[in-house]
């Protein structure tokens, strides 16, 4: 399942709720250096509890090449977890 960590907004509307969830992702997640531009695999892979809508995404197909994400993570639904409202270690 594909969940989005969205940006901030540009309208800067919410943007504390959005600063928030980025850094409760940050806080979760190994750091790595720089912005890269592609895919860090996490080995073990980080057990969350996500909170946010569920969003049914019908402008791709599940498991499409073009879909975002690396080969071995493409995912095998459209549903979607977007905006996210929480994230927690589990």
């Amino acid at each position: 399942m594909n969940v989005e960590v969205s940006g901030l907004p540009r309208d800067h509307l919410h943007e504390a709720d959005f600063v928030r969830v980025r850094s409760e992702i940050r806080a979760i997640l190994p750091p790595v250096g720089g912005a890269s531009g592609s895919y860090i695999r996490i080995s073990p892979p980080a057990q969350v509890l996500i909170q946010g809508s569920l969003y049914f995404d019908g402008d791709h197909n599940a498991g499409c090449q073009s879909c975002p994400g690396p080969a071995y993570a493409k995912p095998t639904t459209v549903w979607e977890i977007h905006p996210v409202y929480s994230i927690r270690e589990r």
